[in-house]
């Protein structure tokens, strides 16, 4: 699967590139490292929204600055699949969360 990364650091655009394109447990002594792509044989939706996962978790667990906000997938005249990545920073997020948790009102 191809792989495109919108953010503005070309060092996290490299890593998060080849973190999102290794097929997990191809990576010897980092068997986690990558995306499962076990998904390949599914239905393109459910496909797509387990890629999604999966590219989530990936960058969870192996980037500390940047967490992945959107994932959108198409297909280009080939028939070839790209992923369309967007990522926030991390403190960005866990704002927009807090912000989040302050408008619900969690009383029943």
């Amino acid at each position: 699967m191809n792989v495109s990364i919108n953010y503005n650091n070309e060092k996290i655009k490299e890593r998060l590139t080849k973190l999102l394109t290794t097929p997990k447990g191809t990576m010897p002594f980092a068997r986690n490292y990558g995306v499962d792509y076990g998904a390949i044989d599914m239905p393109t939706i459910a496909a797509e929204n387990s890629y999604s996962v999966a590219m989530m978790e990936a960058v969870d667990e192996y980037e500390n600055e940047v967490t992945v906000d959107s994932v959108e997938f198409t297909n280009d005249n080939d028939f070839n699949s790209l992923a369309f990545v967007r990522l926030i920073e991390k403190e960005e997020a866990e704002d927009i969360i807090d912000e989040l948790d302050e408008e619900v009102d969690y009383e029943w």
